[in-house]
C-alpha cells in the first residue's frame, strides 16, 4: 500500500510540503509491518507443521473433524505445539487489525484529516500494541491467560491501564529484546501512548478526536466549544504537526515488535530469514536516523555522528568485482527507499552477499 501512502517528488498534495518526507518514511515503516503476509519468507516462519506419534491417543476425533486441533492439542498435552500455533495465529490476526487502523490513519492524516488521523490510531496504540508487547515478553504466561483460563479480564489490555508501573514493565521488557533498540525508551513509549499530561502523546488528542466534549483535565473541553468542530486551517496545521512528530516514533517501535515476534521462530542455520531480519533492523535504525533529521524538535542522538560511525565501520565488498566500498549517507538514505546498496565499479546489490550483512549485524 506505500504506492497509495506514498508522495512522490511534487505531486499535487494538500498535505503541506514540510511533512511529504515523515510521511513517506512512516509509508515505508508501514509496508515494513505488512511483509509479513506479503513476503514469503514470513509464511515459513508462521506455518506450524506437527507430526503426531503414532501411538498418539484419539487421533481419529482429530481426523474426523470431532474435535478442535487446539482442544486436540491441550487434552494430550501437547502445550508447546499449542503456544506456537496460538503465538503466530494471535500476531498475524493483531497485526492485521493493526495495519487497517494505521493505514487509514495515516491516509486521512496525508489528506489533513487530522481528527479522523488521530481517532484511529487509539486502538493500535494502546491496546492492540500492549497485546503485542506482552506476546514477546512472555508468550507462555500470555498464552495461558488467553487460552487456558481464558477470562477476558485477564489479558484485557484495559485492565492494565490502570497500573503505570505493569504498563512500563512490558514496555521495558519488550525493549530489552529488541535488537538495535537504542532509540527507544520505556518512558517515552509510555508517555507517547498513555500519559494524559505529556502534550505530544496520543492519549488526550485521540480522546479529543473520539468524543465531541471531554471532561478530564488535562484535555477539558474548552467553554462554548466542542473539540475539533470548529478548528481552522492553522489548528489543523498544528494537528498535523503533532502527529507526525509523535506517530512515526510509535510506528518504528511497532514495526520492531511485530518482527522480534515473528523472527523468534528462526531456526538457528536459517541464513535467508536471519539476513532478513538484520536488513529490516538496518533499515529501521536508517529510517529513524531521516526521521529525526526532520523532526525539528527533539532528537535523540546527532544524526551526522551515526552516519560517521557507519561510514567508518562499514565497507562492502563486492563479491561480484572484488571492490571494496566505502559507504556514505547517501548510500544509507539510497538503501532506506530502495532496499539496496549497489557496489560503485559495477552496481551489484552489495546487499546480496552474506559477508555484507554480517558486517552490518556487528553495529
Amino acid at each position: 500500500m506505500k504506492q497509495i501512502l506514498f508522495i512522490e517528488n511534487e505531486t499535487d498534495e494538500v498535505l503541506p510540503k514540510e511533512y511529504h518526507k515523515i510521511n513517506n518514511i512512516c509509508a515505508i515503516i508501514y509496508d515494513q509491518i505488512t511483509e509479513i503476509f506479503t513476503k514469503k519468507n514470513y509464511k515459513s516462519l508462521l506455518e506450524t507443521k506437527i507430526s503426531f506419534d503414532k501411538n498418539i491417543q484419539n487421533i481419529e476425533q482429530l481426523e474426523n473433524d470431532e474435535i478442535h486441533i487446539l482442544d486436540y492439542l491441550k487434552e494430550n498435552g501437547l502445550n508447546n505445539e499449542l503456544e506456537n500455533i496460538l503465538t503466530k495465529h494471535i500476531l498475524l490476526s493483531i497485526s492485521s487489525d493493526f495495519v487497517n487502523f494505521i493505514f487509514e490513519s495515516l491516509n486521512c492524516a496525508k489528506k489533513c484529516k487530522s481528527t479522523v488521523a488521530y481517532a484511529l490510531l487509539r486502538k493500535p496504540f494502546t491496546d492492540e500494541l500492549l497485546l503485542l508487547e506482552q506476546l514477546l515478553v512472555d508468550r507462555t504466561d500470555f498464552i495461558y491467560k488467553f487460552f487456558h483460563i481464558g477470562e477476558p479480564k485477564n489479558y484485557d489490555p484495559s485492565f492494565k491501564y490502570k497500573n503505570v508501573e505493569i504498563i512500563k514493565e512490558t514496555i521495558e521488557k519488550a525493549t530489552s529484546k529488541l535488537k538495535m533498540n537504542f532509540f527507544y525508551s520505556k518512558d517515552f513509549i509510555y508517555e507517547l501512548r498513555y500519559d494524559k499530561t505529556f502534550v505530544n502523546g496520543i492519549n488526550g488528542i485521540s480522546n479529543k478526536a473520539l468524543h465531541i466534549v471531554t471532561n478530564d483535565s488535562h484535555y477539558k473541553t474548552t467553554e462554548q466549544n466542542f473539540n475539533f468542530i470548529f478548528s481552522r486551517k492553522n489548528d489543523i496545521i498544528e494537528q498535523l504537526k503533532n502527529y507526525y512528530l509523535t506517530v512515526p516514533h510509535l510506528l518504528f517501535y511497532s514495526a520492531s515488535i511485530i518482527d522480534e515476534i515473528a523472527f523468534s521462530f528462526i531456526k538457528n542455520n536459517d541464513t535467508e530469514n536471519n539476513s532478513l531480519r538484520i536488513l529490516k533492523q538496518f533499515k529501521r535504525l536508517i529510517g529513524y536516523v531521516l526521521f529525526t533529521e526532520e523532526n525539528k524538535v527533539t532528537k535523540t542522538f546527532q544524526n551526522n555522528e551515526l552516519f560517521k560511525i557507519l561510514s567508518e565501520n562499514l565497507n562492502f565488498i563486492c563479491e561480484n568485482c572484488n571492490h571494496t566500498n566505502e559507504t556514505n549517507r547517501n548510500d544509507y538514505e539510497s538503501f532506506f527507499y530502495s532496499n539496496s546498496i549497489t557496489c560503485k565499479k559495477c552496481s551489484t546489490d552489495l546487499l546480496k552477499f552474506e559477508n555484507n550483512i554480517i558486517e552490518i549485524q556487528k553495529i
